[in-house]
């Protein structure tokens, strides 16, 4: 028999075989999963099925089931198939398809077992059976033998087992490799996840300090922002707007001159630029708002603020700084706009392959006596031939006899480009730093501003500590403090172990701000070598001035790794 019916989503009328009642099929139209319904049977006779109850079962004459033919369905066409007995087990071929399929063994009647009881009498009656004990074995009823006393009389045959083949030890592989697989993967988001909660915890813990310390120190105070700030650009998905605002703060309240010394604000804004120079980007990312695009003037703007809020002399150093990261970026002639002094004009204008305007500006100094005055032209046509890695002519004007202090910032401001140039070759900064020192030692000590004798312990500690030491003044103060800080700070630069000594012992005035500048210093490094459970531990024993600062160094730490 067939079953029809229609789809209940396209209502395309259906045929299908009756054996198929009661299952889902796809549409041959629609394609959707449609249920197959279940013919119903027209109403029973209840009073015939009631008199056939109590009648007595008819005997029907056996059949001899070895002649009837074999009833089958292809498993193919499904079509119905009509074989003869005598091929029940062998192989024959489908009428519709003409596939070889095998015949069944015909339905025949089984032998008798003794232990059947023969039922006589009405079909709906109950056979009564004698009463059975518990756990006792009888004849009236048929048991198996459990699989467990099969066993114990060593009654089973051992089974074979097939071979696993390289199909199957390849889904092994896969599966159990698969699951530490998935383990790793489990591990790394919550890890990730929970390394996003402790830096927002850091940040958010850092914020709290501040709100809740408004007469803390300005300059620590200006720090926590620009670290901040510098966070939030460090991000995967860094924000520049956020970056911007801390670095407001941290401007406003690091160029603030009540109770900062001029070069310590001078020191602090440099430092400043060089975060906020992290926020020019890309087209692409000033419309993700990750970045503010190079040609718009809110970020040439902004580095301005920071510039005009320094003296002459460190914004000079300042832009030397800033060029030498834009020009690696392809962007110097943002830089070339800001040049405060001809100096920084000339080096510009040379890097930028205008050597005829440049010469138009200063002329390069000359062993004529006249020339060598002129400090300026020396420090700007130096520090333009180290940008164009013309090292040979940059320490040819080095050498030149001249003013002490203008032979000092020229060694500098070479020495500067050289560590700061990816593609220099820095035996040429240490051939600078040496000549730097050379000169420093010929400035009187009244001579010796503030900012230049930090710039040459700054620069010299990174690669010349032994030389520079001598230049922090032995007396306590807070140019001492910032000396023993870049000193700290060079000696860290050059190490690759972690730091577990006393911060005390290196910038000694546990109440200035260099002291707090240091423990920032600390955690960043140790961090970046993956000692940050190291400095979390240290927190709880931590004044709650210095916390914040070793917070915000994890924070940096993770981001940069060395």
């Amino acid at each position: 028999m067939s079953i029809r019916f229609k789809c209940p989503h396209c209502k395309k009328p259906l045929v299908v075989k009756d054996h198929l009642a009661g299952k889902r099929a796809a549409c041959p139209v629609c394609k959707k999963p449609v249920p197959i319904p279940v013919p119903v049977a027209p109403p029973a006779d209840v009073e015939s099925f009631a008199a056939a109850a109590l009648a007595d079962a008819p005997t029907a004459p056996a059949a001899d089931a070895s002649k009837k033919p074999i009833e089958m369905d292809c498993p193919f066409c499904e079509e119905p198939q009509s074989f003869s007995a005598d091929l029940g087990g062998k192989q024959a071929q489908c009428s519709a398809c003409k596939r070889i399929i095998k015949v069944p063994m015909p339905k025949g009647e089984k032998p008798r077992d003794w232990r059947d009881l023969i039922k006589k009498g009405p079909t709906a009656a109950l056979v009564n059976l004698p009463e059975q004990l518990e756990g006792a074995w009888g004849t009236e009823q048929k048991t198996r033998v459990s699989g467990t006393a099969l066993v114990e009389a060593d009654a089973l045959p051992e089974a074979e087992l097939e071979p696993i083949g390289v199909a199957g030890w390849i889904k092994r592989v896969g599966l159990w490799g698969g699951i530490p697989a998935l383990f790793i993967l489990g591990y790394l988001g919550i890890s990730k996840m929970t390394a996003v909660k402790v830096e927002k915890d850091d940040v958010r813990d850092t914020l709290a300090y501040l709100e809740s310390h408004p007469d803390a120190p300005k300059l620590q105070a200006a720090e926590l922002h620009r670290a901040i700030g510098e966070l939030s650009l460090c991000k995967e998905k860094g924000n520049a707007n956020d970056a911007r605002l801390e670095f407001v703060n941290a401007r406003r309240l690091g160029s603030d001159p009540k109770g900062l010394e001029e070069f310590e604000r001078d020191m602090f804004l440099i430092d400043l630029i060089r975060a906020q120079r992290e926020m020019g980007g890309s087209d692409e990312e000033d419309l993700a708002k990750t970045r503010i695009a190079w040609k718009d003037n809110r970020f040439r703007e902004e580095l301005m603020r920071t510039l005009e809020a320094m003296t002459l002399q460190a914004r000079a150093v300042a832009v030397s700084e800033l060029a030498t990261w834009l020009a690696e970026k392809n962007q110097i002639e943002i830089a070339v706009g800001m040049a405060p002094t001809t100096a920084s004009q000339v080096s510009l204008l040379l890097a930028s392959k205008k050597p005829d305007m440049a010469e138009n500006l200063l002329k390069k100094p000359t062993a004529d006596e006249k020339s060598l005055g002129n400090s300026q032209a020396r420090i700007g046509h130096a520090e333009g031939s180290t940008r164009l890695r013309n090292y040979a002519e940059a320490m040819k004007l080095l050498k030149l006899p001249g003013p002490a202090v203008g032979r000092l910032e020229a060694g500098l401001a070479a020495a500067s480009v050289a560590m700061s140039d990816s593609q220099a070759d820095k035996s040429a900064s240490r051939q600078f730093l040496l000549e730097a020192i050379a000169a420093a030692n010929e400035v009187k000590e009244k001579e010796l501003s503030p900012l230049l004798r930090l710039q040459l312990i700054k620069l010299g500690a990174r690669n010349h500590y032994s030389e520079v030491k001598d230049f922090v003044p032995p007396q306590a103060g807070s140019l001492t403090s910032w000396g023993q800080y870049y000193l700290f700070a060079g000696e860290l630069s050059r190490s690759d172990k972690k730091f577990d000594e006393d911060v005390k012992d290196k910038v000694k005035d546990e109440n200035h701000p260099a002291h707090a500048f240091a423990w920032e210093l600390v955690a960043r490094h140790n961090t970046q070598l993956g000692y940050e459970s190291y400095m979390r531990e240290m927190l709880s024993g931590l004044p709650d001035a210095i916390r914040p600062f070793v917070q915000m160094g994890i924070a940096l730490g993770k981001k940069n790794p060395k």
